[in-house]
């Protein structure tokens, strides 16, 4: 019981308001950090790919039989950098055109080898897109999939 005797009960409430404060700060931080994550990949899936022809307005054209080209677009407020498309086949990765700097709101078109062109109703499922955002982390995706993490 004499243990008892040397604590002064009058800051037990400091200590509690203390361990609170203390507790509210970590949830605070956790909660900031996953809103950080979120926008940023909210911001990467605005960076989209698709095929396309830029010759021709109407896609049911009837010349136009092959998709000639990718339209890469960045939807997002911030500049997308370093952008390379390539072609995968198996363990090759070819890349076809390379981008230094896609602007916020802006759209390039991709010329594609003969060999790589789709044909209409084709997926761009061997398309790869590779870019970096403005904090430096670098985003991989194919087609319509989620932007991965690279590194």
């Amino acid at each position: 019981m004499s243990c008892w005797r040397g604590i002064a009960w009058g800051t037990f409430p400091d200590y509690i308001a203390a361990i609170g404060t203390a507790g509210a700060l970590g949830v605070g931080a956790a909660a900031l950090r996953g809103e950080l994550k979120a926008r940023r990949t909210a911001l990467a899936e605005r960076i989209v790919f698709w095929p396309g022809d830029p010759r021709v307005d109407d896609p049911k054209a009837p010349y136009n039989r092959r998709f000639r080209a990718l339209r890469v677009e960045n939807r997002s407020a911030l500049p997308a950098y370093d952008v390379r498309v390539s072609f995968r086949s198996g363990r090759t990765d070819t890349t076809i055109q390379t981008f230094e700097v896609i602007g916020p709101d802006a759209g390039e078109w991709v010329q594609l080898p003969v060999d790589l062109q789709l044909v209409p109703g084709g997926t761009p499922a061997s398309y790869w897109l590779r870019y970096r955002d403005g904090t430096g982390q670098t985003w991989e995706r194919s087609g319509m999939s989620t932007p991965a993490k690279v590194g």
